[in-house]
């Protein structure tokens, strides 16, 4: 086994303004927000102080580099690469699904989940005027699965505009094979239903499988597709604000890009890019380390104490 290259042993100390940490009373532990306690990737660090150097803290705009960059990782670490202009940036994945649901749908329509499922799609559904509809999944010997025959019928009832699908699905913890992806993709497409595909998660399965990103699907169902992906729970980088929607259809593309615009969403914060360019740039080791330590941890019940 090749000798570790990075520290996932010192936790560093962040009760100050952290949400995950803040307001805890002593020996208890934040089992509630998906976020974890190791140091960040030090090319990231390198990054950002770099950026910092410059002393300058204008308006940002987002280079071809971001995009190749994030084409590069899903290539390598999913082996389906995008092309660079499908992707469009947006500081944060729950935001992009709040301005697709406000472009792509309209007040009453309803939106289809699949419960149990990541409490923020209903926040930002109900919020913006819409209505949950959920196509339970089924649990049966300890396992999850698709109620097919429930997922086409309300597929296709009229007031459904939207899916917003969880891949890997939170918190059930299933990465979907790919012939579940493309059944899902391809109903969506019959009934002109558009899929939201949440994929931030999708570099930390930790069993054999990958995920299969909504984006690979074949060409005709591809046109109703975004796939969304970030590195914030990946590399840690929840508060530097940075995603990607990947989105094939070119006239769907643009008409996010232009709710990205409307929310606020589409502009990067001075370190965002930096630190998701080295991120998915120089990661990938950093990565393999990480979920190593996570199986480690996983298969001695070993919960790492807060330093």
């Amino acid at each position: 086994m090749a000798e570790k290259q990075y520290d996932f042993t010192h936790v560093p100390k962040r009760q100050g303004n952290s949400i995950k940490w803040g307001g805890l009373k002593e020996k208890e532990l934040p089992m509630w927000i998906a976020e974890m306690d190791f140091r960040i990737a030090p090319e990231i660090m390198t990054s950002m102080e770099e950026k910092l150097k410059v002393a300058a803290f204008g308006y940002e705009s987002v280079p071809a580099e971001y995009y190749k960059a994030v084409a590069d990782w899903e290539g390598i670490e999913h082996h389906a690469r995008p092309k660079e202009d499908w992707c469009v940036f947006a500081s944060g994945v729950v935001p992009a699904i709040s301005a697709m649901v406000r472009q792509f749908t309209s007040p009453g329509d309803q939106i289809l989940v699949q419960e149990p499922v990541y409490n923020m799609f209903y926040s930002v559904i109900e919020g913006n005027g819409r209505r949950v509809i959920s196509s339970d999944l089924i649990y049966e010997n300890s396992k999850y699965s698709v109620n097919w025959a429930d997922l086409e019928e309300k597929l296709a009832t009229l007031s459904v505009r939207m899916m917003v699908f969880c891949n890997p699905h939170n918190p059930i913890g299933y990465a979907w094979s790919e012939e579940e992806v493309k059944r899902i993709v391809e109903l969506c497409a019959k009934h002109k239903v558009l899929l939201i595909s949440d994929e931030i998660h999708g570099d930390l399965v930790l069993t054999d499988e990958d995920i299969t990103p909504a984006f690979t699907v074949d060409w005709d169902a591809k046109n109703w597709v975004v796939s969304l992906i970030s590195p914030s729970k990946t590399f840690n980088l929840a508060a530097l604000h940075a995603a990607c929607a990947i989105i094939p259809n070119p006239d769907l593309r643009a008409r996010a890009e232009e709710s990205f615009f409307l929310a606020g969403i589409g502009e990067p914060n001075l370190l965002a890019i930096p630190a998701a360019i080295a991120a998915y740039e120089e990661g990938h080791d950093w990565l393999r380390e990480l979920k190593q330590v996570l199986r480690d941890n996983f298969a001695t019940n070993r919960f790492m104490p807060h330093a």
